[in-house]
């Protein structure tokens, strides 16, 4: 991943953060869901953006940002995972785990079908693991979410 791509994503998740924390009043805060919309305006509309971990970021914020029309941008981005769908039960290209945590998050009914999608792989892939390292339990987790919401 490129730096851009990076410091992207680093910005989608500080800005989702700071709303899920109820910190919207800050100038910063406006400022940044000002700027927020302007990727709105710029071409986000269609729920995808550059790259395929970039679009999942911009759609976990979006989904908690909800400015103007969120919902049906929403769809769009969840339609996009849609069409992306393996035959085991992941997408081409969109990272896997991410894609999980952020569908996850979602409250409607299609990020749950594209759960239900995932749901054989994701319990197939909880069996692998089971060791106590930082990345097993940050994937457990992950599985463990996103199966509970299905």
């Amino acid at each position: 991943m490129s730096n851009a791509g990076t410091r992207h994503i680093l910005g989608e998740e500080a800005l989702r953060t700071v709303i899920v924390w109820k910190l919207r009043s800050s100038s910063a805060v406006k400022q940044a869901l000002k700027s927020f919309n302007g990727l709105l305006e710029a071409g986000a509309k269609s729920g995808s953006w550059c790259c395929y971990t970039c679009t999942v970021s911009f759609l976990r914020t979006l989904a908690v940002a909800k400015p103007d029309k969120w919902d049906r941008i929403l769809e769009k981005g969840v339609n996009r995972l849609k069409k992306a769908r393996t035959p085991d039960g992941r997408w081409h290209d969109f990272p896997f785990y991410y894609t999980l945590l952020t569908l996850s998050e979602m409250n409607i009914p299609s990020a749950r079908a594209e759960l239900r999608h995932a749901s054989k792989i994701a319990e197939r892939l909880l069996k692998r693991y089971r060791s106590d390292d930082r990345i097993s339990r940050f994937r457990r987790l992950g599985l463990e979410v996103a199966l509970n919401v299905v």
